[in-house]
């Protein structure tokens, strides 16, 4: 990060490495504060921003203020298309960064943040503390003016500012409301998929290591090169490096897959894809297309990609070939005034996917799903009670924020609350993390966490040294944080139990007391089915039932805050969706798995559904956002919608 000292003596050509610029508004974008009355509209940083979008180097926002005050004066001056993933609302600018970077999928090495006030710089550099620069306006405005009278215009048709507006919408080629295999398959034929595949230059070269970095779900290999590691790589003539980049008939992709083959033994070191292709088949079309190399598998993945496999067998539905210069260049998408989060796992993207094919730019669509932070962690208690309480004390928050930045699998995104104060807004929030993982009281009694994410319903004291090893193997494993002294966790924090219906039910309350009248939350149940466990010997009798025990009462405290604010908070009951037959459906290699994965791995179909469930949880949303008039259809738009779900989905089925 560029200090103080630094600045003074600042280079314009430390510009090079900038990806992104987030700018304040008042008295920084523009003179003035704009909700005491009045501003002096920069013209200057005006052309500052449409300048840098022409070099490749994207905007952003982080701005206290009314948004559709501030929105209103960017549109008068026809820039507000410049920004993307614009945070204008009452929330931290702390926390508006990192959901900004999360969002954009930009290192903090690559991003410059620009502020009047010392006091807000110094809060976000304690936040983000490897952000490029933090400065004024006027600092970035002078080493601007000296790099750009330097260089030529690498992007004036503003390609990366449309790649980055498309990448909030990520619409899905596949209906992800489709039932049958061959019904998937046949959707999959009519959405007219391309896949190139080209050698990796220095164009390519830092969002393939952000590939192989940041992706989890769908790296097969899990190699984690450095960016001068990939380079040497792919200048070694042993190996074949290849970006994947997809198209399909709603538009481009962008590079979403990467593979390092060794030509001497037809192995597969590095194989690796963005979950924007998810359910395409693309990983089974590539690995067909290399002619079945070898994979070098990270531990659990051989499964995984034998299960893709077996789904997307001869995928004839994707031609391969040079299209580069066949790329969709769609138009700016305006800022949305009405958007969808989804909170929790990242299985919520499959209903958020297809629900944005449908809507397209009527509605925003936001996750605060599975993800890894800015240093690798894997995060995954998404919408555990802990956190919602969490986020209502920023005093805590910021007099306890080293001891929150050295727990792994925790992130402030988790307990960032401006995701709640948008107008216009639904959120859609999994119960699912209420059930799996305990509270850890901090021993000051000011605040919990939650424990890591996993399927075991908290009923492991993390805090004892008994279980030590097993809390430094999941902190390898699933969190990728080997080194992490757990004795600092274990001295902090003590356990708490699990989440009680009280605590649950109280922390919806207050969650809706931070929304406004024109917003709802959405709050997904648990399943209660009891699990069906023969063959699963290790699997005691009181697991069972404290299993139930505790997806009973997470219902109940929902169907407690429900009933309290009927207006705001809305149930949808998953019980009403799958079948005990679903939950108990067989999934390749899991019943082999149990004893590696001990007792809680039997319970994955208890939170991973057909897709018939989330049709049905997809079309019940819906039908909800048109009552409540977030957006609107014409007629003949929804006899379009209803004739794409008829002929993928079998009319009895009876979800219209």
């Amino acid at each position: 990060m560029i200090n103080d000292l630094e600045k003074k003596q600042l280079s314009s050509r430390f510009i090079e490495n900038v990806k992104l610029v987030i700018w304040d508004l008042d008295d920084t974008f523009w003179q003035g504060t704009l909700t005491e009355g009045g501003i002096n509209y920069s013209h200057r940083h005006h052309n500052i921003v449409t300048a840098l979008a022409r070099h490749g180097i994207v905007s952003s926002i982080s701005s206290n203020n009314n948004f559709e005050d501030a929105a209103e004066v960017l549109r008068k001056h026809d820039v507000i298309d410049y920004f993307i993933f614009p945070k204008i609302n009452w929330g931290k600018k702390s926390g508006h960064i990192s959901t900004i970077l999360e969002e954009v999928q930009l290192r903090p090495e690559n991003v410059i943040f620009l502020d009047d006030k010392p006091r807000v710089q110094n809060a976000v550099l304690a936040q983000v503390p490897n952000l490029l620069a933090v400065m004024t306006a006027e600092e970035f405005s002078q080493c601007f003016d000296k790099w750009v009278s330097e260089k030529q215009e690498s992007d004036p048709q503003l390609t990366r500012l449309q790649r980055y507006q498309l990448l909030g919408k990520k619409v899905s080629a596949k209906s992800n409301f489709v039932v049958t295999e061959a019904e998937s398959h046949a959707f999959l034929r009519s959405c007219d998929i391309k896949c190139e595949i080209g050698k990796v230059t220095e164009a390519e070269l830092h969002r393939v290591a952000e590939l192989v970095e940041r992706s989890n779900q769908i790296n097969f290999t899990q190699r984690r090169d450095s960016l001068q590691a990939i380079r040497k790589l792919s200048m070694d003539d042993t190996f074949e490096c290849r970006y994947v980049q997809v198209w399909d008939k709603f538009g481009d992709y962008g590079i979403t897959g990467f593979y390092a083959l060794n030509r001497a033994d037809h192995t597969l070191h590095h194989f690796v894809f963005s979950c924007r292709i998810l359910q395409m088949g693309v990983e089974a079309a590539v690995h067909e297309y290399l002619g079945f190399p070898k994979v070098l598998f990270a531990p659990g993945k051989a499964r995984m990609f034998d299960a893709i496999s077996s789904e997307y067998k001869q995928p004839d539905w994707i031609t391969f070939g040079q299209f580069s210069q066949h790329r969709t260049q769609e138009a700016a998408q305006s800022v949305h005034e009405k958007s969808v989060t989804f909170i929790g796992p990242c299985e919520l993207e499959v209903i958020g996917y297809g629900l944005g094919s449908i809507l397209g730019n009527k509605l925003k669509f936001d996750y605060h799903v599975h993800h890894r932070n800015n240093k690798g962690h894997y995060i995954g208690v998404q919408g555990h009670s802990s956190l919602l309480n969490l986020a209502r004390k920023p005093d805590v928050i910021s007099k306890y924020e080293q001891t929150l930045s050295q727990i792994p699998w925790l992130d402030p995104v988790l307990y960032d609350t401006s995701v709640f104060e948008k107008e216009n807004s639904v959120v859609v929030l999994s119960s699912v993390r209420n059930v799996q993982s305990a509270n850890y009281i901090h021993k000051s009694g000011e605040f919990s966490i939650p424990s890591l994410d996993n399927l075991c319903i908290g009923t492991i004291d993390f805090s004892s040294p008994v279980h030590q090893l097993k809390l430094e193997e999941l902190l390898k494993k699933s969190i990728g944080a080997p080194d992490f002294d757990v004795s600092l966790f274990q001295d902090e924090f003590e356990f708490g139990g699990l989440v009680s219906k009280e605590s649950y039910a109280q922390s919806l309350k207050d969650v809706a007391a931070l929304m406004p009248n024109s917003s709802k939350l959405v709050v997904l149940t648990v399943v209660e089915i009891p699990p069906n466990l023969s063959g699963f010997e290790a699997v005691s009798p009181e697991f069972v039932e404290n299993w139930r025990l505790q997806h009973s009462a997470i219902n109940a405290a929902i169907r407690e805050a429900s009933a309290a604010e009927p207006e705001k908070i809305i149930m949808l009951d998953i019980n009403q969706y799958v079948t005990e037959d679903d939950l108990n459906r067989e999934v390749p290699g899991l019943r082999e798995a149990r004893h590696a994965w001990e007792n809680f791995r039997p319970m994955y179909t208890y939170y991973h559904f057909e897709r018939k469930t989330y049709i049905d949880l997809g079309f019940k949303l819906l039908d909800l956002m048109v009552k409540w008039e977030l957006f609107s259809m014409t007629q003949e738009e929804r006899d379009h919608f209803i004739g794409l779900a008829n002929s993928v989905v079998p009319e009895e089925l009876g979800m219209l």
